[in-house]
């Protein structure tokens, strides 16, 4: 009986020694798994550096003025704006520009004509006073040919009394 019960205990110490091997083993390897290991790194190429790109300058946004009736003088508040005009004028020598006048329909047909044109012979010399070269401006008339509103009510009559812009290159 003495040898079954040191047997039975030799049994449960083995068992307990396997059980505790088989658990460090565990162990180890939950964390020899964890360790990263060294990754082989390729050179990596450096791209060159951008090329600089060449900016064009932004366009203009360019407006239409109004004239009083009968009249051809440029308004107080269109004033900044022929600036701004002349401004973007002498940073793009490049860029020139056709001012088309316009007149209402009432007088005649040959007064009109004179009238719009006029009007932005008027325009083209306030951008030759801000420095523009009078050789990139070139006017023309449309008198009353081209109205920007039909009808017969002042309102369109106030729409159709006016100035164009045209970028030409």
């Amino acid at each position: 009986m003495r040898n079954l019960i040191t047997t039975g205990v030799v049994v449960l110490f083995l068992l307990s020694v396997f059980s505790l091997f088989s658990c460090a083993t565990q162990k180890v390897s939950a964390t020899a798994e964890t360790i990263p290991q060294p990754v082989a790194t390729k050179e990596v190429e450096v791209a060159p550096p951008p090329q600089p790109v060449e900016e064009k300058p932004a366009g203009f946004t360019y407006h239409t003025l109004y004239f009083d009736f009968d009249r051809s003088e440029v308004l107080y508040r269109d004033r900044e704006y022929l600036d701004r005009l002349a401004e973007f004028l002498l940073a793009n020598d490049d860029t020139l520009l056709t001012i088309a006048g316009h007149a209402d329909e009432r007088g005649a047909i040959d007064y009109n004509f004179s009238l719009g044109e006029q009007r932005a012979l008027v325009i083209k010399q306030e951008l030759q006073k801000r420095g523009i070269a009078p050789e990139r401006i070139r006017i023309l008339s449309y008198g009353e040919e081209r109205p920007a509103v039909s009808g017969e009510t002042e309102d369109a009559y106030s729409r159709n009394r006016r100035a164009e812009f045209e970028e030409m290159h």
